[in-house]
């Protein structure tokens, strides 16, 4: 896998003290957007479930074909969202959230 390292890390000198400080603070806070962003996520995830049931409930007044659409809908939405909190959740885990893991979402 080729990982290409930032522009302002100077590849001959593996690194000034200063140079890596500052690497440590812009990992620190990549960790924290990556903590927001899955939180967004999460929470849609627990509203499309609990829209989910409520739909489900509902299936004497809309009708099966309406509820079924709704609750497929519904359900391939949180497949969606639970592949991009896996896609930032592995990318984290290794280290560096790279492009192509993206790809294969789409």
């Amino acid at each position: 896998m080729l990982r290409i390292k930032p522009f302002w890390v100077d590849q001959r000198s593996h690194g000034a003290p200063e140079k890596k400080n500052l690497l440590s603070f812009l990992d620190a806070v990549e960790r924290i957007i990556y903590f927001f962003v899955a939180l967004a996520l999460i929470v849609p995830v627990v509203m499309l479930f609990v829209s989910t049931v409520m739909s489900m409930l509902q299936v004497s007044e809309v009708g099966i074909l309406q509820t079924v659409l709704a609750v497929l809908d519904r359900v391939l939405l949180v497949f969606i969202l639970v592949e991009l909190l896996d896609t930032i959740s592995s990318g984290e885990s290794a280290g560096s959230l790279l492009p192509s893991r993206f790809c294969w979402l789409g």
